[in-house]
């Protein structure tokens, strides 16, 4: 009785040693290469992580760029296809030329559900020879463009990415960023659903000059583009100085909040104005700005238009800053909630 006792123990220890072999191993989290970035997706979505790969690659026309993590400050991704969709839309385009109603009308369909993916080559197929396609790609473009925004619209083959020190133009051929969060570990974006990418750090900003002559009339309707992307949760600190003239003569001298004896309706006349998006709400920036505008989308900002068509003068010098963060995991989220669907490839840490 006593041995059988001394068999069962022994038994459960060499159980136990066996389940503890197995257990895995504490993982050691991917060592970040430069400050958090934010990344906005297709969808509206963004992640906010820290890059793990050491570098961003680009093939320029002049050779190919290993630009170091840590010194990238934005990245503009060109359109890409997600794997497959190309040649599922490439097939649907051509079944608008179908001789079988049933076929063409599913056509129609599935191509208006990929929305902005279908509109390059529906853009494209508008003007096949084929006159019965071409009328119904024209149809579905006119369609597309009724539904979205304008910017969605927009497409660009190249990529841009942008250093401290200069902007390279060319094309990103890796498949996925990889990055790193304490919440999910690490994390693999496929870049076809990646549509930019800027750099979290603290003190990063951005300074330009608006010129009168370009912004101020009302006959010009031209917003200066900063070429700044804003989430829609995220503050932006705007701070304007300089003077311009409405008029040649004095007396009518204003700064950024605008000149107190004049107006557009709305605005004092030549006080700087922004807007977020092409068709975002337009509000006051004046000499300085702190807050978090409405929309997602690029800042644009022009002046409050001068009663005075092509007598303004003078510019302003604009900075604008976004709220960094400090480079800890545990400022990192994903946010507004749809990161995770087909968008992220997420791996067990």
């Amino acid at each position: 009785m006593r041995l059988v006792r001394m068999l069962v123990l022994f038994g459960a220890a060499s159980a136990l040693v066996v389940v503890r072999a197995q257990e895995p191993k504490p993982t050691t989290p991917p060592k970040p290469t430069g400050p958090p970035v934010e990344i906005r997706l297709a969808d509206g979505s963004s992640v906010r992580m820290a890059l793990t790969q050491p570098t961003v690659e680009i093939n320029t026309k002049y050779g190919k760029l290993a630009v170091p993590a840590g010194e990238v400050r934005r990245v503009e991704f060109g359109f890409r296809y997600p794997e497959g969709v190309e040649d599922k839309i490439v097939e649907l385009v051509s079944r608008l030329g179908d001789a079988n109603y049933k076929r063409r009308e599913s056509a129609m369909s599935e191509l208006l559900a990929f929305k902005e993916l279908a509109y390059p080559a529906l853009k494209r197929a508008s003007k096949n020879s084929d006159a019965e396609l071409a009328k119904r790609a024209a149809e579905l473009v006119q369609k597309l463009e009724e539904k979205l925004q304008p910017e969605k619209l927009k497409f660009r083959e190249f990529d841009l990415v942008t250093t401290t020190d200069f902007t390279a133009r060319g094309r990103i051929e890796a498949k996925t960023l990889q990055g790193f969060t304490p919440y999910f570990g690490s994390v693999q974006l496929q870049v076809a659903e990646v549509r930019s990418l800027r750099s979290m750090a603290l003190g990063s900003e951005t300074t330009l000059t608006i010129d009168a002559p370009k912004y101020l009339d009302q006959a010009n309707t031209a917003w200066l583009d900063t070429d700044v992307e804003l989430s829609g949760d995220v503050p932006v600190e705007i701070a304007a100085s300089g003077q311009l003239s409405l008029y040649r003569g004095g007396g009518y001298e204003c700064g950024p909040k605008g000149h107190a004896s004049y107006s557009n309706g709305m605005h004092p006349s030549g006080a700087l104005l922004g807007r977020v998006g092409e068709n975002g709400e337009t509000f006051l920036v004046g000499e300085k700005y702190d807050g978090t505008p409405k929309g997602s989308g690029k800042l644009y900002l022009r002046m409050a238009h001068s009663p005075w068509p092509g007598q303004g003068t003078g510019s302003y010098k604009v900075t604008i800053k976004l709220d960094g963060y400090k480079p800890s995991h545990q400022q990192f989220t994903i946010t507004e909630g749809k990161s995770t669907d087909v968008n992220v490839t997420l791996q067990p840490k």
